[in-house]
C-alpha cells in the first residue's frame, strides 16, 4: 500500500543525513581490522554482552527455520546476498523483510519483502526439484540492477510462485550447464523449459571473469534469452567489478541492457558499502540509453548471519523525464534464513 507524502524538506534533510553517515563509515574503515572473532575469543564475552534474553525467541526460530528450509544448503557466500549471488548459488533460502522508499516528488511507499527457493531432494544426483516465488528469467535488467521503487501497478510480493525439475548436463573446473522443465502457478498456469550456463575463469589470484547465460521458453510469454558478463578485481578489503546484462524478448523483439560498476568495500565483519554507477538501454527502435544512476547500498549485520538493513540514497536520470534527476531514498529491514552453522 503507497503513502502519499507532501513533504520535500523532510526527503532533503534524510538524503544529507544519509550523505554524512556514509562518509563517517568509510572514514573508520582506515582504522578496523577485518578479522571477526575466533570461536574461542567468542567464549570469553561475558554472556550478558551475547544474544539478549528477550531476543532468545527470535533466535530459536531462526534456527529452527534454518533447519526445515534447507537442511543442505551452505552458507550464502556474500554479504549482501544479492539476486546474482542467489541465482549461482545452490542454496536453499527464504528471505523477509519489508522496503520504505521516499522521492522528491513526495511519494513514499512501504512494501513487504518475501522471497525464497526450496531446492529438495530427489533420488538421482543431478536432478533437483526447485521451489522458488520468483525465478531470474522473469526479473529485468532494471530491477535487478537498481534500488527501484515500485510502480502503481508493481508488486514487490509476487502472487504466483514456480516449480521445476532441473537437470545437471556437465559440471566442470571452469562452467556448469543445466536444463529443466517446470511450470509457473498463477492464472493462467504458464509451462516453460530453460537451458543454463554458467562458467567462471580465474586469470589471476585476483582478477577473475564470469558469465551467466539462459535460454528459455514460456507457454504464454514466448522466447527470450539472458546473459551477464562480469569482470572482477578482488582485495583484501574490497571488491571491483564491471558488469554488462542483457535480456531479450522475442515477442517485442526487444534487448533490454545494462553497463555497470561497482565497488564493494568492507568496512568490518559487520558492515560493508557498494557504490554503484550505471547506464540502462534499449534496442527498440533503435538502440539507445534510457537512464542513469548512481547509488550507495550501506548493509549491515543486526543480528548474526541473518538480520539486516541497508540504507540506499540513489540519484537516478531517466531519458523519459528528459534527464531531470529523479533522487530517492530507501531504507529496508532483511531476515535471511539459510542453514549458515
Amino acid at each position: 500500500m503507497s503513502k502519499r507524502v507532501k513533504s520535500p524538506s523532510i526527503f532533503s534533510a534524510s538524503i544529507t543525513a544519509v550523505a554524512l553517515l556514509m562518509c563517517a563509515f568509510t572514514s573508520s574503515a582506515n582504522d578496523v581490522e577485518f578479522t571477526s572473532p575466533s570461536a574461542k575469543d567468542r567464549s570469553s564475552i561475558p554472556s550478558e554482552q551475547q544474544d539478549s534474553p528477550t531476543l532468545t525467541w527470535l533466535t530459536e526460530n531462526r534456527n529452527y527455520w534454518g533447519h526445515v528450509v534447507g537442511d543442505t544448503a551452505k552458507r550464502l557466500d556474500a554479504f549482501f546476498a544479492d539476486e546474482e549471488v542467489i541465482e549461482s548459488s545452490n542454496n536453499s533460502f527464504l528471505k523477509v523483510g519489508f522496503e520504505f522508499q521516499q522521492y522528491k516528488s513526495g511519494h513514499s511507499y512501504l512494501d513487504p519483502i518475501v522471497k525464497f527457493r526450496l531446492h529438495l531432494p530427489t533420488l538421482q544426483k543431478k536432478l533437483r526439484l526447485i521451489v522458488e516465488s520468483e525465478t531470474p528469467e522473469e526479473q529485468s535488467v532494471r530491477d535487478k540492477k537498481r534500488a527501484i521503487g515500485r510502480k502503481d501497478d508493481d508488486k514487490r510480493v509476487k502472487d504466483t510462485a514456480s516449480g521445476a525439475l532441473d537437470f545437471t548436463l556437465r559440471n566442470l573446473k571452469d562452467f556448469d550447464t543445466s536444463t529443466g522443465v517446470g511450470v509457473k502457478f498463477g492464472d493462467p498456469i504458464d509451462p516453460f523449459w530453460r537451458y543454463r550456463l554458467h562458467g567462471r575463469y580465474e586469470f589471476t589470484d585476483v582478477w577473475s571473469v564470469s558469465s551467466h547465460d539462459a535460454l528459455y521458453y514460456y507457454h504464454d510469454e514466448g522466447w527470450g534469452a539472458h546473459a551477464e558478463f562480469t569482470l572482477q578485481r578482488q582485495g583484501p578489503w574490497f571488491i571491483f567489478r564491471q558488469g554488462i546484462d542483457g535480456k531479450y524478448d522475442h515477442k517485442e523483439r526487444l534487448w533490454e541492457l545494462a553497463h555497470t560498476y561497482s565497488f564493494l568495500r568492507e568496512i568490518d565483519s559487520k558492515r560493508a558499502i557498494n557504490y554503484q554507477v550505471g547506464m540502462l538501454a534499449e534496442t527498440k527502435p533503435e538502440v539507445q540509453a534510457t537512464g542513469y544512476f548512481v547509488n550507495a547500498i550501506y548493509r549491515r549485520k543486526l543480528m548474526k548471519e541473518w538480520l539486516f538493513y541497508e540504507m540506499i540514497p540513489e540519484m537516478y536520470y531517466p531519458k523519459e523525464d528528459n534527464w531531470k534527476m529523479d533522487p530517492s531514498f530507501t531504507i529496508k529491514i532483511e531476515m535471511v534464513f539459510s542453514e549458515k552453522e
